[in-house]
This record gives C-alpha cells, sequence and structure tokens, in this order.
C-alpha cells in the first residue's frame, strides 16, 4: 500500500473511470492525489449488488452498531450531520466516521454528492 503522493491515485475529475475499466491502477491502498485530496481505495466486489440495495444500506445506516456490521474491528462510530430517517436519504449529507485505516484510529467526513457530478445523467 502507498501512503506518500501517488499517480495511480484517482482524482475525482476522473471518477467516471471507474465505469470504464473493471481494475484501475491502485485496487487497495492510500495516497494523496497530484490535486492534495486524501485518496482511499478499498475495491469490494459485490456482483448482483443493484443501486436500490446500495440505497437500502445507506438509508439502513444510523448507528454505530449498523455500521459495524460493515466491518466489526475496523468501524468504531458512525453518525450523521443531519436527522435522518429510513429513506435513503444520504445524498447530499454527511456521513461521520471513526474508524481505522491502516492501524490508524481516523475521523472522517464522508460526503455524498448526486452520482451525476461524476459519472453523468446516464
Amino acid at each position: 500500500m502507498s501512503n506518500t503522493q501517488d499517480l495511480h491515485a484517482l482524482r475525482l475529475k476522473d471518477a467516471a473511470l471507474l465505469l470504464e475499466y473493471d481494475y484501475l491502477p491502485m485496487e487497495t491502498g492510500y495516497s494523496v492525489t497530484s490535486d492534495g485530496m486524501n485518496y482511499i481505495a478499498a475495491s469490494t466486489y459485490m456482483p448482483g449488488v443493484t443501486g436500490k440495495m446500495i440505497d437500502w444500506w445507506f438509508g439502513f445506516i444510523h448507528t454505530s452498531d449498523f455500521y459495524k456490521l460493515w466491518h466489526p474491528r475496523d468501524h468504531i462510530f458512525s453518525d450523521w450531520d443531519r436527522p435522518r430517517d429510513n429513506t435513503s436519504t444520504y445524498i447530499g449529507g454527511h456521513h461521520l466516521v471513526k474508524e481505522y485505516i491502516v492501524g490508524v484510529l481516523s475521523n472522517l467526513k464522508i460526503s455524498f454528492k448526486d452520482p451525476a457530478i461524476y459519472f453523468g445523467l446516464d
């Protein structure tokens, strides 16, 4: 795994490459992109998973206990920056988590944006 500036890290402006290739140069690791963004790559292949299933999952995660189901050792805390119900209203929200990344406890704010911004309307 890399922890320095890495030419293989995917920049947000190039996110559409995720739809074009089965594998990218960095499938697992972390680095800082050339434009200064922290980049974490963790490939998880989930054959048969649909967009509706992903919507359900992020609608389901309301508490730290639910978040820990994904990774019981590394996921420590989970909250959202606004009240949530079970309607998958995570787009536009910020997931506030504490989790271990390569052994270091990290406080993260994961922002969910409209996928059309990065992948187009189709």
